[in-house]
Order: C-alpha cells, then sequence, then structure tokens
C-alpha cells in the first residue's frame, strides 16, 4: 500500500468542497465571488467579512426537584438544577453589497453548540416518538449555511439557497432575540431547519413575504428530507401595528399509532401561524400569537399573548416581559407522558425581568418565573411520581459581540 500526500489531500478537499452540502454551498460562493453576475459591473464593490459570537448560559431551579434528570415538558433548560450552556453561536456573515450598492453576493455560516441546539431538531415534543432523547443527541451543528444573492428585480429579490432556521412563529431561535429565557409551548411543534431555495420580495414597502421550495431536517428515520412549501410574509398597517403569518406545507411519510412510527405514503401535513404587535409607544407593546399544526392523525393548535414593557435607564435598559400560553393537543400526540386518544391541554404563564448595562452594552441579565400546569399529571415529581403542574426559576446571562 502506497501513500501519496497529494492524491489523498485531494481526495479529501474534494469530499469537503463537493461531496457535502455546506461545501457545495461555499464551493459556488467562492466561484460566484470571483465572476461578476449577470448585469452587475465588474467593479462591484463587496461588503466585508462580518463575525458575530452569542454566548448564553443560564441556571434552572426547578422547586417540585423531580429527580429525573431534566425538568419535564422543557426543550430548552431542561437540565436539572443546575448550569448548563444554552446556545454558543458562531457566524460568518457578508451582505450581498453596500449600502451605496446594494446588489450583489454574499454568504452566511452558524455554527452553533449547547443545549438549545440539540432541542431544536426534534419534530414532536413527544420524546418516545425519537430515534433517541434529544437530551442525548450531540450538542453541535450547522445551524444556517446559505449564499445570500440580491438581484436588482423590481424593489430588488433576495435569494438564499442552502440551510436556514424556520421563520414560523413569534419567536426566534436565538433567545438573545426573545424577550423570555424559554421558549413557549407552541415551539413544540414547529418544524425545524430547511434546507432549499428561499426567494424575499416587497411588493409594496410595508409588505415583504419569502417563498420557500425546500427540505425539512428532524430526528426521526425515515422522515429526513421531506419536501416542503414555505411561505411567510410581514405586513406593517400602520407604525404601531404589524401582522405577521405563514404556513409551511408538504408529505410526511409516518403515522403515529401508541407510540410507533409507520411509514405510508404522502399524507399532508401542515404548519401555520398568525401574530399581531402593537406597540402604542416606545415603551409598551403587545402581541398575540396563534399557531396551529396537523401532521397527519396529530393535531395541536395554541395561543399566546406577550405583554412587553422596557424603559432606559442612568444605569442601563430595564425590561419586563408577561408571557400567557395556552396549548390543545387532542389526540395526546406530543408529549412524552401523554396518552394518544386522550385530549391534553397546557397553560404556562411567564413573567421574564431583564436588565441591559449601557457598559458592557451587548450583556443582559434576565431572570425568570415560569408556572406550567396541564389537565392531567405529566410533570415528575419527587423521584416517579407525576403532578399537573410545576415552578421553575431560571437565570440567564446573554453576552452578544
Amino acid at each position: 500500500m502506497t501513500f501519496s500526500f497529494s492524491q489523498d489531500f485531494s481526495k479529501v478537499m474534494r469530499f469537503i468542497f463537493w461531496r457535502t452540502a455546506v461545501g457545495r454551498i461555499f464551493f459556488l460562493t467562492g466561484i460566484l465571488l470571483i465572476l461578476p453576475l449577470p448585469g452587475f459591473p465588474k467593479s462591484h464593490p463587496h461588503a466585508p467579512i462580518q463575525s458575530f459570537i452569542t454566548l448564553i448560559s443560564s441556571y434552572t431551579y426547578n422547586f417540585a426537584d423531580p429527580k429525573t434528570g431534566y425538568n419535564g415538558n422543557y426543550g430548552d433548560n431542561w437540565q436539572l438544577n443546575g448550569f448548563t450552556v444554552n446556545n454558543a453561536d458562531l457566524t460568518l456573515r457578508m451582505s450581498p453589497g453596500t449600502k451605496r450598492h446594494p446588489y450583489g453576493i454574499g454568504f452566511h455560516l452558524s455554527l452553533d453548540t449547547g443545549q438549545n441546539i440539540m432541542f431544536y431538531q426534534s419534530y414532536y415534543g413527544r420524546i418516545s416518538f425519537f430515534t433517541k432523547p434529544f437530551q442525548q443527541r450531540n450538542p453541535y451543528d450547522i445551524r444556517q449555511a446559505y449564499l445570500n444573492l440580491n438581484l436588482q428585480v423590481g424593489s430588488g429579490l433576495d435569494i438564499h439557497i442552502g440551510k436556514e432556521k424556520e421563520l414560523l412563529g413569534f419567536e426566534n431561535f436565538n433567545p438573545a432575540r426573545n424577550w423570555n429565557n424559554t421558549y413557549s409551548l407552541l415551539d413544540y411543534a414547529e418544524p425545524d431547519t430547511f434546507t432549499g431555495i428561499f426567494f424575499s420580495y416587497n411588493p409594496i414597502p410595508s409588505l415583504n413575504t419569502t417563498l420557500g421550495i425546500a427540505n425539512t431536517q428532524n430526528a426521526v428515520i425515515p422522515i429526513n428530507n421531506v419536501p416542503t412549501l414555505e411561505f411567510n410574509s410581514s405586513y406593517q398597517a400602520t407604525k404601531k401595528l404589524t401582522f405577521n403569518g405563514g404556513f409551511i406545507e408538504g408529505p410526511e411519510q409516518f403515522t403515529i399509532t401508541v407510540n410507533n412510527l409507520l411509514q405510508q405514503n404522502f399524507n399532508p401535513d401542515f404548519y401555520g401561524y398568525l401574530d399581531g404587535q402593537y406597540s402604542p409607544d416606545r415603551h409598551w407593546s403587545f402581541v398575540l400569537d396563534g399557531e396551529s399544526a396537523n401532521y397527519g392523525a396529530a393535531h395541536f393548535h395554541g395561543t399566546a399573548l406577550y405583554i412587553h414593557h422596557q424603559d432606559g435607564l442612568a444605569h442601563g435598559l430595564f425590561e419586563e416581559t408577561l408571557r400567557q400560553t395556552f396549548a390543545s393537543d387532542p389526540q395526546g400526540f406530543f408529549e412524552e407522558t401523554s396518552i394518544p386518544g386522550t385530549p391534553f391541554h397546557y397553560t404556562d404563564t411567564t413573567l421574564t425581568l431583564s436588565y441591559q448595562p449601557h457598559h458592557p452594552k451587548q450583556m443582559q441579565f434576565r431572570l425568570e418565573f415560569e408556572h406550567q400546569a396541564a389537565n392531567h399529571r405529566v410533570y415528575p415529581f419527587d423521584g416517579t411520581a407525576l403532578q399537573p403542574s410545576q415552578n421553575t426559576i431560571n437565570f440567564m446571562v446573554i453576552d452578544v459581540f
């Protein structure tokens, strides 16, 4: 057996830059950065590459002290009574153009680790439906990796090609962009990431629309790579009132029967949401978010109300957010302790207090109190016993630079 450094190195490079999806995206980016796009001048300036780092860590205490290893009904902050790294994100981004020349080509790459990245892969909140519990998955992933083209079509056509986070619902995957530490109950039924092509266009200045043709990715085998259609829109009715809505629709290759996954032929699945945000002044914001999901035999729907207040004082920015969530699972499919065929209903009341000092301005300190309740005993309590409610407290530190 002979060893040739040049031949083996060539094989490795071909695998990285062509056999993997991320490699193809950035190989194509490099080619397009070298070659001018049709209709663009050869001297078209490129924006600089920017780097962003987000570090989020927290301590969660469950007053029920369930002793089961993790908190029930939690996708994030599931580690019982202890510290955890929720999310560590490194993002490299280059805008398609500059402010003076907005059209061109860029890219976005996000590398993530932490508990949040373990949970987002879940297609359902019901752990027993997966090949392994999300607490045992690898805590790292390439969260986003896409090519960004901005073409001089009408008001400007923005195209993303590659893998990016889902745009559904009011809350963002990145907790630094949310008002609360934890995600709402509605996030349990949302899909996760999409890999495909996405078109964004503003037909009028107050309306933004995004259409995507992509594959979903989740943790269940063989449901990976299911083609879907995604549509999102945002309409600013007035300076104080904004509406957001959208849906995904596509086939699913399974049905659910008493803790088992059975493959079947392309029954449609659907996830839709609609929210409205009213901000009468710079201090107050009110949001009402409604979401609904249909996955074959499973149906899930819920609403979330947010009341947010912020005030800038001499020492920094203080924020308070009250979130009230109602969720319904009529078929009993979305929780680990649910009983298939039995209706389950959940409520979640969350109060989050946040402080952002002027120096360093990028840091946030948050204290959150959360009360969860259900119409059945689903929350672990004192060993193996279950109770119909649980109370937790969470302290979180966020640093973005």
